[in-house]
């Protein structure tokens, strides 16, 4: 259990090596989420396998759920950071974005496979990460809905709003 009291602060690396413990520490932590899964990870366990001690945990973090909903934020980032919102030339360009990013989405989850999987499950059990996962959701509904309304003229489609019912 962490012993940090409420008015300490979490450490912001600012200098290289810091950076790296961080590094070290979030790649760690995803790596034994994803092969153990994150019931059966500890916060003891990662500081471990990233050979620091659990003091240098709690300098990052608070906690392993905190560790979790980083990589979860890193890792939806990266898939939304692929939709490209712009004017396209034509229907089958547009067709070919939304395949680019659900090729990406696709990608994502085949680089990790442990780590979607203990997402996933997570989702069903843990409102917060639930609540995360929404919200990635509806940010990714939403920029495929402005693709297709920029592009409007060039598709038979004209109710934007029908994919946005099923959020």
């Amino acid at each position: 259990m962490n012993a940090r009291k409420n008015t300490e602060k979490i450490t912001v690396p600012k200098q290289k090596r810091s950076m790296d413990t961080k590094k070290t520490l979030k790649s760690t932590a995803k790596r034994l989420f994803s092969e153990k899964g994150y019931h059966n990870t500890s916060s003891n366990e990662i500081a471990k396998a990233a050979s620091v001690s659990i003091g240098t945990f709690y300098n990052y973090y608070n906690d392993k759920k905190e560790v979790f909903i980083e990589l979860l934020h890193d890792y939806c980032n990266g898939i939304i950071s692929h939709i490209k919102i712009c004017p396209i030339g034509d229907a089958d360009d547009i067709i070919s974005l939304i395949g680019e990013y659900i090729e990406n989405v696709m990608n994502a989850h085949d680089a990790s496979k442990g780590f979607h999987c203990e997402m996933v499950s997570l989702i069903y059990t843990d409102i917060q990460i639930r609540e995360i996962m929404d919200g990635y959701e509806k940010a990714a509904m939403i920029n495929i809905e402005d693709i297709l309304r920029l592009n409007e003229s060039h598709l038979k489609i004209k109710d934007f709003k029908v994919p946005l019912l099923y959020i």
